[in-house]
């Protein structure tokens, strides 16, 4: 949100956006904690997408998850005509996100889910980071052990640097 209100561009919360469905389903995989299939993500993406002006800025909160994901959207952005700027990694331990994610006290936020979600990110993560090197997509590494407003002004700073290149 932050960093939305920072750039002057919308924001698309994927989790909130999942967590409002009323599919049954989509809830139940949320719930265990494991990753929401890519059509899900994609519906939501595309129709937010075709919502904007052509030349307005999009934050995406809360992805990519997965490899397919970059990749489809590598294959999205191609046939669209748009840019995905960057990634941003925030890199936390376990020990400091672990109560992160508890404290929000949200439904798929129990020890159980807590736990999945976090072996299936470790699982994924550097596949992630390989397909957007593939794909062109420039990553950002940010220090997210820090406060949200150290947080935010590091991913400030690096995406203008960034962005100057």
């Amino acid at each position: 949100k932050l960093l939305a209100n920072t750039l002057n561009c919308e924001l698309l919360n994927l989790g909130e956006k999942l967590r409002s469905s009323e599919n049954t389903e989509l809830i139940e995989i949320m719930k265990s904690g494991e990753l929401v299939p890519d059509t899900f993500i994609f519906e939501i993406i595309e129709s937010k997408i075709a919502s904007m002006a052509e030349d307005d800025f999009l934050v995406i909160d809360g992805f990519f998850r997965r490899d397919s994901e970059v990749r489809l959207l590598g294959e999205k952005q191609r046939a669209l005509d748009i840019e995905v700027g960057a990634i941003i990694d925030l890199r936390v331990s376990e020990e400091v996100v672990r109560p992160r994610l508890q404290k929000r006290a949200r439904l798929d936020d129990d020890e159980k889910g807590v736990t999945n979600r976090l072996t299936v990110f470790r699982k994924e993560r550097e596949s992630v980071l390989a397909a957007a090197m593939e794909e062109g997509v420039r990553v950002v590494e940010v220090n997210g052990e820090l406060t949200i407003d150290e947080v935010a002004n590091e991913v400030d700073f690096k995406l203008k640097e960034l962005l100057s290149k």
